[in-house]
């Protein structure tokens, strides 16, 4: 299917494409998934939270750096590491230096309903948790949660 907003898409367990985006200084096409059926098609709903999500994402960037830096130390605490090194979650001196850990993989637009408002998920690989890498849950271009993958999808 060819969308006006989202370009060439194909179905396999919701709607599927790349898109190019710039995150933290290197643009790169990551993979796209529109959630939805095969007999549906993608809603204006999901246009409008892309849409509005990359006006806004180059001027959010510095913000969702620094809250990806919060969560890397946190969870080190949480873990134990700030006591005791682990080479997987090394110490950092500034928020941004966690850039360097991480890779936009995904972007997931969720059905509409599931969530108040629109919702743009993106989900990362990380060098310190190969297994359940890092997502990122925005509502109305907002972040509302940082944890694992899980929560993109």
């Amino acid at each position: 299917m060819k969308d006006p907003v989202f370009g060439n898409l194909v179905y396999e367990y919701g709607w599927n494409g790349t898109v190019r985006i710039d995150c933290f200084g290197k643009v790169e096409e990551i993979d796209l998934t529109v959630y939805g059926e095969e007999d549906t098609p993608v809603t204006e709903q999901q246009r409008g939270s892309y849409k509005a999500f990359m006006a806004v994402w180059n001027g959010i960037m510095d913000d969702v750096a620094e809250a990806i830096g919060k969560y890397y130390v946190s969870l080190r605490e949480e873990l134990g590491y700030d006591e005791e090194y682990n080479s997987c979650f090394p110490p950092i001196d500034h928020p941004s230096d966690v850039l360097g850990m991480i890779s936009l993989d995904q972007m997931v637009i969720p059905d509409d309903g599931i969530y108040d408002g629109r919702c743009v998920c993106l989900a990362f690989s990380c060098s310190w948790d190969d297994e359940n890498g890092m997502g990122i849950r925005f509502l109305n271009e907002k972040i509302d949660e940082i944890g694992y993958q899980d929560i993109v999808f």
